[in-house]
């Protein structure tokens, strides 16, 4: 069976779901103040102004300090031009999806055939030839079951060459302790995707809210049967809209109990063409063993952040001078 893939973004507009509206409220203090319960280390915090618009597609400025970019350095691709998303999880490891880490033919990237942008807004304003701002990468690590043809696993990890240091603009999301995002619950996806059918690309960071559907949604539009052990399926219906979402960037929940942002998905694909269909992406928290895994036995000194199992909120942020 001939299955066509469309890997760069995640479609999300503004409208509905099969009737339910979907909401646009987001709180000037989600991710800010701290919640009744804490995390093990500083994480999943947003930079939000006080008075937001709601509605918008433009993040804030450095609102989502997680956001990683992979820009293309060489290859088939122009340099410069960014070409996947991903999620900083510790101070050397980036999640991203792992048909990013592969050619379009399904030949594994070399490491410096991309760099990573990390603290980023608007594309306009990086400093390409900044090694503060460009991150280089040590190696990718493709999950071993990953297969192109199927976009199977579709997961990967990337380990920085150098660790970054944390600050209010740079840091990691927290990683889920359980499945949390049962059909009906509405989730904030980050990147600089596509925003209209013309294939436009931003140049500020985007957002917007995806509410997660029934599986059956994205094997009828896509054709595809949904491998629901680490897949599951997202949508914002509409006529008109954004399509938003690198492959590989963020997929978030706050957690209404540490008020932090927590990594659950990211986009793997959709039917091709920016159309408004669902798209299916990727579990974390199926993988949650795996990427404990490659952090330990890659970087032993680093650590990735989760939900305190007690109610001791020892989740204060505190940034070198």
């Amino acid at each position: 069976m001939c299955i066509k893939f469309a890997f760069v973004f995640i479609m999300i507009v503004r409208g509905s779901v099969m009737g339910v509206p979907i909401e646009e409220q987001d709180s000037s203090e989600h991710g800010v103040a701290t919640g009744q319960v804490g995390t093990d280390c500083p994480c999943g915090w947003s930079n939000k102004a006080r008075a937001r618009i709601v509605g918008g597609v433009d993040a804030d400025p450095h609102e989502w300090p997680m956001m990683a970019g992979f820009v293309a350095k060489t290859g088939s691709y122009k340099p410069n031009k960014l070409v996947c998303g991903g999620t900083l999880v510790s101070r050397r490891h980036i999640v991203t999806a792992g048909h990013c880490v592969h050619t379009n033919g399904g030949r594994p990237l070399q490491p410096e055939q991309l760099h990573v942008v990390l603290g980023a807004h608007k594309l306009s304003d990086i400093d390409y030839n900044d090694p503060k701002v460009m991150r280089t990468i040590e190696k990718f690590i493709a999950h071993p079951n990953y297969k192109h043809s199927t976009v199977s696993y579709d997961i990967a990890i990337a380990l920085l060459e150098e660790a970054v240091q944390f600050s209010n603009i740079i840091g990691p999301a927290c990683l889920p302790t359980k499945r949390i995002y049962p059909v009906g619950n509405n989730l904030k996806a980050i990147g600089w995707g596509f925003i209209d059918m013309k294939a436009t690309e931003p140049d500020a960071l985007q957002e917007t809210t995806v509410k997660v559907v029934n599986p059956s949604l994205c094997s009828a539009y896509n054709q595809f049967d949904m491998k629901e052990g680490y897949q599951f399926c997202t949508y914002q219906g509409g006529s008109s809209g954004q399509c938003v979402g690198d492959s590989g960037g963020p997929i978030l929940w706050r957690d209404p109990e540490t008020n932090r942002y927590t990594l659950v998905a990211f986009p793997s694909f959709s039917a091709a063409g920016c159309v408004w269909k669902p798209a299916v992406v990727s579990d974390v928290t199926y993988f949650l063993p795996w990427i404990q895994q490659v952090v330990s036995e890659s970087a032993p000194a680093e650590q990735t952040c989760t939900k305190l199992e007690n109610t001791n909120n020892n989740d204060i942020l505190v940034f070198p001078d």
